[in-house]
């Protein structure tokens, strides 16, 4: 008999694995679905998201730059008893340390993104403040689709989608946003899904 959890062959009347501590119980496996099994829990291809601060930071540094128009006028008219320029003062500080958060936050957040590709399945990890785990068999997957919007092509990014049989639409499947080099990436995912 051999252990379900490593794969290591067993002495017959084995009670625990010698190799990994498992219990041995009546679920014993055959010496074939105890390769598939430790095999599985190997990682053979992690993806991590990229982040990038100008693309992450753009829209928000735009949106900054409108409005700062929109105020500079009053500031310069009203300049004489400076509140205009309090104003805007206020305003710009206010909206470094918005920008300076944002930064934290998300940049955390990506470094906590993680997708690590098994033998039969994926499993996905996040979690800065809230930590989550999801695992897809390969079976379950029908698509994987792979993207790139006009400003992700200005910063080489990408998207991978992988679509599942589930009946909802929402969280059907699992998504690795902005990913370097997207068309390798993709390339591989499909070689390593499709075995």
């Amino acid at each position: 008999m051999f252990c379900r959890n490593c794969g290591k062959e067993l002495p017959d009347g084995a009670k625990f694995c010698n190799g990994c501590g498992t219990k041995v119980g009546e679920g014993n496996v055959t010496n074939k679905e105890a390769i598939k099994s430790a095999d599985d829990k190997e990682v053979i291809y992690t993806v991590k998201p990229t982040y990038k601060a100008i693309y992450m930071l753009f829209p928000m540094f735009i949106t900054f730059l409108i409005i700062l128009g929109c105020l500079s006028p009053v500031a310069f008219i009203d300049s004489s008893s400076d509140v205009g320029m309090g104003v805007l003062t206020f305003f710009t500080i206010f909206f470094v340390v918005i920008i300076l958060l944002q930064y934290i936050f998300t940049k955390k957040q990506y470094d906590a993104y993680e997708y690590n590709f098994y033998k039969t399945k994926i499993v996905y990890k996040d979690g800065f403040l809230n930590k989550s785990e999801k695992e897809v068999k390969y079976k379950h997957i029908r698509e994987i689709v792979m993207s790139e919007t006009l400003i992700q092509r200005l910063f080489k990014l990408g998207t991978i989608r992988m679509f599942t049989n589930a009946e909802s639409g929402f969280s059907n499947g699992i998504f690795i946003m902005n990913v370097a080099n997207s068309k390798e990436v993709y390339e591989k995912i499909k070689e390593i899904v499709n075995k």
